[in-house]
């Protein structure tokens, strides 16, 4: 666990949300300390905390009085970039006192209990105002929160909550709301007059506090700010401004040494990781020690952040009307049958408050086919090309829900997007969200038929076709895995009653073509297309070839757009039962003789290290090294200290004439302590002889 930097000094006001301090003593709060501290790691200057309330620290960003600015406005809200902000005010001096044996915070709210005007309070533990704020600093969820108490004399504890459920005060003097797993409680603890001081950070986890993060020295402090998760700091000296109303027990209007707290967390850090949580509200409380168990004294309780909601979705494929997996990113095929059965999956998760979105409700479109370009048309609530699946309403009871839609039957292949809006519940306080984004999409692809061939004619008791050079050749094809063409709609309900009727058997046409004589790059014949209606056998094309040798038939589909594609049979010649010979002539055989020259080069030295550098080998045609060379490769030498290294080329280039070749080879040294080398031409020729077999068998 890495430590914190954690909050110096005497301090002892009410506070706006999870947060513990204590052992505070005013006199000795900050002495010795920095007059101005760096804010909380990795934030960048998003937000100062160094022991005032005011943006007064050169590059550092916004300060408390910039939150009560905002909150103070004519309309009220938060400074810019803050993503949640509160700033609260004690109504009287002694309102809003812990009482009762069960106000602790290891128990949960509703036995947690209050009163005004108790009395019997200590001015040390009196806290006037609390405030809290929240940013996003790249990928860093950053919770700032801070108060100010009314005295400054003696030690305090204090902490600070944040809660995901929206806590209030009852008139009956209980609490409204309950934990959630993941409220964050923040303990402080100042020692030795506020000079060493511990932060600890609590998570509410299955109806208990576990340790989620802290140690010891946690002080906000310019020196170390890269190492803090979680720090806090109070101000140094009597006579701190306040940017607010404030007035302590001795009457002064500016905080005296150690009435000003301010501290920050870092929920994105990875020992903390506790971002991305939705605080709808916060309490600062002063306490009687920095135990758990403490019992609680005075307290401010506040609203903080709004509760919203997330709707995420994922295409299902529906296969004998059970949904299976989702559908893969490489899409579902439409089939044979023209048709495929998909329906969209939401989970919507209601964040800020661990609250049901049961019994609300999903609604659900389908848009397609759509562009496949990355500027193609989402499927949102107002898109022109969608088929609304309707609404379905959420009935599982748990956060996050899922809920299937109605199954839709698609009938053509191409790109479609689902798109899903849940409709939130506003008596809960809960926005609606929507899923229309590209991961909403799916495709359908086409199929892909396949065509087995027969050339012919086969003599009797031959099992392959051949005939005599004059005679015609032919070719019969048999189509099959077609698709039917699309509906009309394209998509529909599957509930549909009547569905739309079936689509026609593909369409398109049969081609075929010879090539030869015994090659497959010589096109001597195109059959005039055959028309094509679905599966089936599709009449031979006939032709007489002019030459003997061996043909080969292709046959080629062109395809019936979008459910169907082409395809090409014996597309490289490989199939045996597509060739026919044509008899007439014994085949000849000729040879010839093809001969790749290479070399190699040994560098060998007595000291020095070993070689490095590069041969240049060059080939000349000729025995002297006359003229451009014929082909030329610089080779390294091998790593290595090796005196003696030898490197080949590797030529791939062949001689099929008589010719008389030199080399000529050259080394190039990078080892400053040898010079470069040359090997004399004509020690190196070779006489290439090419004697072919040509005669006819």
């Amino acid at each position: 666990m890495k430590h914190k930097r954690s909050v110096s000094g005497a301090w002892r006001r009410r506070l706006g949300l999870p947060l513990a301090l204590t052992g505070m003593t005013a006199a000795l709060a900050l002495a010795g300390a920095p007059t101005a501290y760096a804010s909380l790691s990795l934030t960048s200057g998003t937000f100062e905390v160094e022991g005032d309330a005011f943006d007064d620290i050169a590059a550092a960003g916004q300060d408390w009085a910039d939150v009560y600015a905002a909150k103070t406005a004519a309309t009220p809200g938060c400074p810019t970039g803050a993503t949640a902000c509160a700033f609260a005010t004690e109504p009287t001096l002694n309102s809003t006192i812990f009482t009762g044996g069960g106000s602790k915070d290891p128990i949960d709210i509703p036995s947690w209990k209050w009163k005004d005007g108790a009395g019997g309070l200590p001015d040390k533990d009196n806290l006037l105002h609390s405030f809290a704020a929240r940013y996003t600093d790249g990928t860093d969820d950053l919770l700032y929160f801070g108060s100010d108490r009314y005295d400054n004399s003696g030690d305090a504890h204090q902490a600070f909550w944040f809660f995901q459920d929206a806590v209030a005060l009852k008139a009956d003097g209980t609490f409204s709301g309950v934990h959630q797993n993941g409220d964050l409680l923040i303990i402080s603890e100042f020692s030795n007059g506020g000079t060493v001081s511990t932060i600890n950070v609590y998570e509410w986890l299955n109806g208990a506090l576990v340790f989620a993060a802290g140690g010891s020295d946690a002080k906000c402090n310019a020196a170390a700010v890269v190492a803090q998760q979680v720090c806090g700091i109070v101000n140094a000296a009597d006579g701190t401004a306040s940017p607010w109303p404030f007035l302590d027990k001795k009457g002064r209007t500016a905080f005296g040494q150690g009435e000003f707290f301010e501290g920050g967390i870092n929920l994105s850090d990875p020992a903390i990781n506790l971002a991305g949580r939705c605080f709808a509200s916060f309490a600062s409380e002063t306490r009687s020690s920095t135990s758990t168990t403490a019992v609680l004294k005075d307290f401010v309780l506040s609203g903080f952040g709004s509760c919203g909601s997330g709707t995420v979705t994922t295409p299902m494929q529906v296969t004998a009307g059970a949904t299976g997996a989702a559908i893969p990113a490489g899409g579902i095929s439409i089939g044979t049958a023209g048709a495929v059965q998909v329906r969209d999956r939401a989970v919507v998760t209601v964040t800020g408050a661990n609250i049901s979105p049961a019994g609300d409700t999903v609604s659900f479109r389908l848009c397609g086919p759509v562009a496949t370009t990355a500027a193609d048309p989402l499927c949102t609530a107002n898109a022109s090309n969608k088929v609304e699946l309707g609404s379905v309403s959420i009935t599982s009871a748990g956060n996050p829900a899922t809920v299937d839609s109605p199954i839709a039957t698609v009938t053509s292949a191409g790109r479609y997007c689902f798109g899903a809006t849940y409709s939130g519940n506003a008596s809960k306080a809960i926005p609606a969200s929507e899923d229309s984004s590209a991961g909403e999409c799916f495709t359908v692809t086409p199929v892909t038929p396949t065509i087995a061939t027969t050339a012919g004619p086969v003599p009797a008791g031959e099992s392959a076709a051949s005939v005599l050079l004059g005679q015609p050749v032919s070719d019969t094809a048999t189509l099959s895995g077609t698709a039917l063409q699309p509906r009309t709609p394209v998509t529909f309900l599957s509930s549909t009653a009547p569905a739309p009727a079936a689509g026609a058997p593909a369409g398109g046409s049969l081609t075929f073509s010879l090539y030869g004589p015994d090659n497959c790059s010589t096109l001597v014949h195109t059959s005039a297309a055959v028309l094509v209606s679905g599966d089936g056998t599709y009449s031979p094309a006939a032709f007489t070839p002019t030459l003997p040798g061996v043909y080969h038939w292709k046959a080629t589909y062109t395809g019936n757009a979008p459910n169907t594609l082409g395809s090409t049979h014996n597309a490289l010649c490989s199939v045996s039962a597509e060739s026919v010979t044509v008899r007439q002539l014994t085949p000849t055989i000729s040879t010839a003789q093809s001969f790749v020259p290479n070399d190699s080069a040994t560098v060998a030295v007595s000291g020095g290290g070993g070689p490095t550098g590069s041969v240049l080998f060059s080939l000349f045609d000729n025995a002297n090294c006359d003229g451009l060379p014929l082909w030329t490769q610089t080779v390294p030498l091998p790593a290595g200290s090796n005196l003696s290294k030898t490197v080949s080329t590797t030529s791939t280039v062949a001689y099929t004439s008589d010719r008389t070749f030199s080399w000529l080879a050259s080394y190039t040294s990078t080892n400053a302590s040898h010079t470069n080398a040359s090997h004399r031409c004509g020690i190196e020729t070779a006489s290439l002889t090419i004697d072919n077999d040509t005669r006819t068998p």
